[in-house]
């Protein structure tokens, strides 16, 4: 018999014994550093997302600045355009610029009238006439 064996036995459950103490503590440290790193980026896409939205919320209230004033000129616009194209302007001009604006010779002067079938334009599949003619007087 030998007993050395014995004492391997013993060598090799003590190892073992420490092996598998091991083994939890590596899982648990595995596991804290993977909560950290997921934490971590949590963090920097909240921070990134924030940036985002100041960002955006700065852009929508330049825009909304740019649609007011776009709005004031445009009413502005219409406000000349009204004046500007009002009888009293119109004449004002025409006595500025001096043209030789007369009354319009009888001869000049023609009416036109649009005469239609009402059988045909009720027929016709789009509402427009087929045939339209037009006399001078």
């Amino acid at each position: 018999m030998n007993i050395q064996s014995g004492q391997l036995k013993t060598a090799r459950s003590s190892a073992r014994g420490n092996i598998s103490g091991a083994w939890p503590k590596m899982w648990l440290a595995t596991k804290v550093a993977f909560f950290c790193i997921v934490a971590a980026a949590l963090f920097n896409v909240n921070i990134y997302l924030r940036q985002k939205i100041s960002e955006t919320d700065r852009n929508i209230r330049r825009i909304d600045r740019e649609i007011a004033d776009t709005n004031r000129d445009l009413e502005r616009l219409r406000a000349d355009y009204a004046e500007l194209t009002s009888w009293p302007q119109i004449r004002r001009r025409i006595a500025e610029l001096k043209l030789p604006l007369d009354a319009p010779r009888p001869g000049q002067i023609r009416e036109l009238q649009l005469a239609y079938d009402d059988a045909q334009f009720a027929g016709n599949a789009n509402g427009a006439s087929s045939r339209i003619a037009a006399r001078t007087r």
